[in-house]
C-alpha cells in the first residue's frame, strides 16, 4: 500500500521538469521516424502536442467518468486487475506489430524478402499451408502478409492510438486510486512502452522515406532510398544498407513530389468510370437503333 497524496504535495518545479522531460522525450521518439531529426524546440513542441491529444485527454475523461462509474472488483470470476492488466498486455502486442512493420518491412523494404521467405515455407509445407486456404479462403503468404503487415500498418490510425491510450491509461489510473503498488508498477511500465509506441506508430503514419541520387565529392553516385539523414546519411539501395559522412555529399536529386498519381487511380475517377463506360454504351446502342 502507498500513499497517493505523497504525489500531490510536490513542488511545482518539479512537475513542470517531469512534464518537459516528457516532451521532450516523446518528440524525440516521433522524429526517431523521420528522415530528419528534430531540433530541440521543436522536439517540445511535437511532445507537447501528442502529450495533449493522448495523455492529458484521455486522463480527463478517465477521471470525469470515474466520478459516475466504479468497476467491480471482478468481473464474473475474473478479478479486474487482471483483466486491465490483460486489456494493456494486448495493446502492447499490437504496438509491437505496428513498429516491427513499419520498421522492417516498410523502412527498410523487407516486405517482397519476407514474402519470397513465406513462398519457400508454403512450398516446403504444401499440404499443412493448403490447410489455411480451405479454411479461410487465403493463402498461406496472404495471410502471414494481413497479420504482420497490412492490419498492423493500419492500427498508426490516430483514433485506434486515441483508444488504446484510454485503455492503458484507464488502467494505470484503476491501480492508482486503488492504492496497489504492484499493480500500479506494472500498468506504469506497461503504460510507458505503449506510450512511446504509439508516438512510434503515429510518426511513422506520416513518415515519408524519399527515393533519391546522391553525388559524392569523389564522383561516384549513390541511387536509393534514404532512410536517414544526419552526420551519417543511411541509404537503402537495393539489398544494401550504405552509410555515407554527410560532408562527402555535393549535392541530391530526389522527386518533387512523394508519388506521381496515375488519373485513373483516383478514387472519384475510378467511382466514375463505372458510369461513364455504361453512358458510352448507351450513347453507342440510341445511335444504332436511330440508323436502323
Amino acid at each position: 500500500m502507498f500513499d497517493i497524496t505523497q504525489f500531490l504535495t510536490l513542488d511545482i518545479s518539479i512537475y513542470l521538469a517531469l512534464a518537459g522531460a516528457l516532451f521532450y522525450y516523446l518528440g524525440r521518439v516521433i522524429g526517431s521516424t523521420r528522415v530528419a531529426d528534430y531540433d530541440r524546440m521543436v522536439c517540445y513542441i511535437y511532445g507537447l502536442f501528442f502529450s495533449v491529444i493522448y495523455i492529458v485527454i484521455p486522463l480527463m475523461l478517465i477521471h470525469l467518468i470515474s466520478e459516475y462509474v466504479r468497476l467491480p472488483s471482478n468481473f464474473f470470476i475474473i478479478p479486474t486487475s487482471v483483466i486491465l492488466i490483460a486489456l494493456q498486455v494486448m495493446v502492447f502486442c499490437f504496438l509491437s506489430l505496428n513498429f516491427k512493420a513499419n520498421y522492417y518491412l516498410r523502412r527498410f523494404g523487407l516486405l517482397d524478402e519476407y514474402k519470397k521467405q513465406l513462398e519457400k515455407v508454403s512450398n516446403l509445407a504444401q499440404e499443412h499451408t493448403e490447410v489455411f486456404k480451405e479454411i479461410f479462403g487465403m493463402d498461406y503468404i496472404r495471410i502471414n502478409t494481413l497479420i504482420h503487415y497490412e492490419i498492423p500498418i493500419k492500427i498508426g490510425n490516430r483514433y485506434i492510438l486515441f483508444i488504446f491510450s484510454l485503455i492503458t491509461l484507464a488502467s494505470t489510473y484503476y491501480f492508482f486510486m486503488r492504492e496497489n503498488l504492484l499493480s500500479f508498477s506494472i500498468s506504469l511500465l506497461l503504460t510507458f512502452f505503449i506510450i512511446t509506441l504509439s508516438a512510434t506508430a503515429l510518426g511513422y503514419k506520416t513518415a515519408h522515406y524519399p527515393q533519391a541520387k546522391i553525388y559524392l565529392d569523389n564522383g561516384n553516385t549513390l541511387q536509393g532510398k534514404i532512410l536517414r539523414y544526419d552526420d551519417l546519411v543511411h541509404i537503402l539501395s537495393e539489398d544494401r544498407h550504405i552509410q555515407v559522412n554527410k560532408e562527402k555529399i555535393m549535392y541530391i536529386e530526389k522527386p518533387l513530389y512523394k508519388k506521381e498519381l496515375n488519373p485513373l487511380e483516383h478514387p472519384i475517377i475510378k467511382k466514375i468510370l463505372p458510369y461513364l463506360s455504361e453512358k458510352d454504351k448507351n450513347d453507342e446502342t440510341k445511335k444504332g437503333e436511330k440508323l436502323n
